[in-house]
């Protein structure tokens, strides 16, 4: 025989069990390398469209003048903006409302904005032309028709100076948010509106490299504030915080190289004892010339062989598999979240499962080149046996009779194929306890980041509206069986220097650019949102503290989200 290597598909042929099994490890190990991809870039991708769906933006510029809109709108570095301006509060004149519902907040938006920035979903209507049409939440919009209210509205629009005039709007469209709100929106010509500080300016780099550095040095050159779309620019690897930035990079080349280690060990297992069961048949073809080199083919060729078989049909599976989980068994489960097709995943792991095939036959090929015609055929080669020592087992024995001190004589002869089979029967139980621990702090941390609290309604006052009036009037209502209330300001805060860590103080600089006084930093805007006692305890009991309500009260204590090390 002139060539060794059609020995290679005449055995796997032969032998379709062992075939099929070892065929089944590497598509397994594919399948899950290429359903942890998927995951990982649909989250990244959800998540980015989730971001996105209250304004597509990267940075905004606020506490603008026209002019400063015009300048920004000229510069090069901006893919695309969009401008809009906050005109104030307007009270709509109606008996059949409530002082509530006949207060809403106007903002316009230029075409930028409402095309390319906010995207608004048109559910009915035109966008608004000029700036005496409005188009009205879905919600709003209900209300008016059932209160039969015409779609023009006389009343006071109070701006943000505390100026009040009379403004008539027409109602020319309805567009759908994703918040029970009062917000109505109008069109804004920059040519023709008058100059004041509300204008903001939302843009979007060209360059998705250092944006957050680019934007900064925009605003400093035009003497404006910046602020950043935080969220969205982590999703992009982009947060002001580098080391934020690559945590999930981090995490996700952990979870790989773990699947990529046991991916190896099972493969290798596989490999190694179907060329451990063939190793008188590698003697025999050594005996009759075949070199060293010649056998090494021999189990390449398998794997080559195998690798084009499983490779394919384990990517298929993966996206087949975790697209049909989440769409049939777990649809909507953390979110909004969509299976996309990412062809660097199909790469990477058709990469991944080359490399690791042939890695895992490496060994099992370098054992059978070497091996000698006598020794294979005594069989030495696999089997070692006792030197000297006669008795053994005897614990064995105790515990499973006569078949335990067997079977236990056999593993010390055995030594390496039952460390292999060890190895790989604990990479199952591994890897179960490893992914399932993996998904419950995915689902804690989902829970954590998208503030999820288990109410059914919420209802939200305006400055017009006594608080306390409001959660008599909710408590009251038949069916409220708990209420809970909160109250969200923006606060400016002074920091002391001395009374910060150096870890927290670095952290500080990069996310929120503070303004230094002396000793002192000072934060434009604090997020501080007060809870009442029945949140307390739902903050309690849903993340397993023990928070005292009385010395939270009294003591004037405060819960640091995201919190560094601080002194």
């Amino acid at each position: 025989m002139k060539n060794y290597s059609v020995l290679t598909s005449r055995y796997l042929k032969k032998h379709r069990g062992r075939t099929i099994l070892t065929l089944i490890g590497i598509i397994i190990a594919i399948a899950m390398f290429t359903a942890i991809g998927t995951i990982y870039y649909s989250a990244i991708a959800s998540e980015i469209k989730n971001a996105k769906a209250n304004g597509d933006y990267q940075v905004y510029f606020y506490d603008l003048g026209k002019e400063n809109v015009n300048t920004l709108y000229s510069n090069a570095e901006f893919k695309n903006g969009g401008a809009i301006r906050q005109e104030g509060t307007y009270k709509f004149e109606n008996d059949k409302l409530t002082e509530s519902l006949r207060t809403i907040d106007i903002k316009s938006y230029d075409a930028a904005a409402f095309k390319d920035i906010f995207n608004v979903k048109l559910i009915e209507g035109r966008l608004p032309k000029n700036s005496s049409e409005i188009l009205i939440d879905k919600k709003m919009n209900a209300v008016l028709k059932d209160k039969k209210i015409s779609n023009v509205l006389n009343g006071t629009l109070t701006g943000s100076g505390k100026s009040s005039s009379a403004k008539e709007y027409t109602i020319v469209g309805v567009y759908d948010s994703n918040y029970v709100t009062n917000t109505a929106l109008s069109y804004l010509d920059i040519k023709t509106s008058s100059d004041s500080k509300d204008y903001i300016f939302y843009a979007n780099m060209k360059s998705e490299k250092n944006i957050v550095d680019n934007a900064q040095k925009i605003a400093k050159a035009n003497n404006v504030k910046l602020d950043i779309n935080t969220r969205l620019l982590y999703l992009m690897g982009e947060g002001p915080d580098k080391a934020r930035n690559d945590g999930m990079e981090e995490i996700f080349a952990i979870i790989a190289g773990f699947v990529v280690v046991c991916t190896v060990v099972v493969i290798y297992n596989a490999f190694n004892i179907s060329v451990m069961e063939r190793i008188k048949h590698f003697g025999i073809l050594r005996s009759i010339g075949a070199t060293k080199t010649q056998i090494r083919r021999l189990v390449f060729k398998e794997a080559a062989i195998m690798s084009a078989i499983s490779i394919p049909i384990g990517i298929a599976s993966g996206f087949a598999g975790i697209f049909i989980t989440f769409k049939l068994f777990i649809n909507g489960f953390l979110g909004a979240f969509e299976i996309g097709f990412y062809p660097q995943v199909i790469i990477v792991a058709a990469l991944l499962g080359i490399f690791t095939v042939f890695i895992s036959a490496f060994f099992p090929a370098r054992t059978a080149s070497k091996v000698s015609p006598i020794d294979a055929i005594r069989g030495t080669v696999v089997v070692k046996g006792d030197k000297a020592k006669r008795r053994g087992g005897r614990w064995a024995r105790l515990l499973f009779s006569f078949e335990g001190q067997v079977a236990y004589k056999n593993i010390k002869r055995n030594r390496k194929r039952f460390y292999i089979t060890c190895i790989s029967l604990m990479i199952s139980i591994v890897m179960f306890v490893f992914f399932s621990n993996f998904i419950d702090i995915f689902v804690q941390s989902s829970k954590i980041a998208t503030q999820a609290v288990k109410v059914e309604g919420t209802f939200i006052n305006n400055d017009n509206v006594n608080l306390e009036n409001l959660t008599k009037q909710v408590k009251e209502l038949k069916g409220i069986k708990e209420t809970y209330e909160i109250t969200n300001k923006y606060i400016p805060y002074t920091l002391d220097k001395n009374m910060l860590s150096e870890k927290f103080a670095d952290s500080l600089i990069n996310n929120e650019k503070p303004e230094e006084y002396g000793q002192n930093y000072f934060i434009n805007s604090v997020n501080m949102i007060c809870y009442d006692e029945n949140c307390l305890k739902l903050l309690n009991k849903e993340n397993k503290t023990n928070i005292d309500y009385e010395s939270f009260k009294n003591n004037n204590e405060v819960i640091i989200v995201n919190k560094q090390e601080a002194v």
